[in-house]
């Protein structure tokens, strides 16, 4: 090696680095929403999917919307490149949805208690209410009707999401 030898590097730097923002989380009482990711200025974004399901309309969209969104945690990456530069953020979108309600078939009655026969939740808790006339339940048997109309609510909660159904027993 000659000491008088100078040997000259030239470094380029790609275009200015991307940014990547797949938004804030969202707990949802729906099964559809639309992604909240960024702006781009420069680059190209990309959702992908990393956990549950989802349809999403338009995955190189940073505002696209997602359908069909699974029960629960869906986890999607929204992931921003520019020339061989990336920067990935990922967001959970939360589908709380309860299984929707369905109380059963209104029923004309001789007496004043029957059985009722609402949909059991796959998502979600089953309670009854009365909304009017009289009633006391034990799990989905009812007794003590009031004579003339009784409206009873089904209703199913999951977190703070709700489905609710009624029934008439007359």
């Amino acid at each position: 090696n000659d000491p008088a030898t100078t040997e000259i590097y030239t470094l380029s730097l790609h275009d200015a680095l991307p940014i990547s923002n797949a938004g804030p989380q969202q707990v949802l009482c729906v099964d559809s929403t639309t992604l909240a990711g960024n702006t781009l200025t420069i680059g190209s974004g990309q959702w992908i999917i990393l956990g549950g399901t989802g349809d999403i309309a338009d995955n190189s969209s940073y505002n696209t919307t997602v359908t069909k969104l699974g029960y629960g945690s869906n986890m999607f990456k929204w992931r921003v490149t520019n020339n061989e530069c990336f920067f990935e953020d990922i967001v959970e979108i939360i589908n709380d949805k309860p299984t929707t309600a369905k109380a059963g078939q209104d029923q004309t009655l001789c007496t004043d208690s029957t059985t009722l026969y609402p949909n059991t939740p796959t998502y979600g808790e089953g309670n009854w209410s009365i909304i009017s006339g009289s009633a006391i339940f034990n799990e989905n048997n009812v007794t003590d009707l009031a004579p003339g109309n009784n409206i009873l609510k089904w209703t199913i909660t999951n977190n703070e999401c709700v489905s609710t159904d009624t029934i008439n027993l007359t």
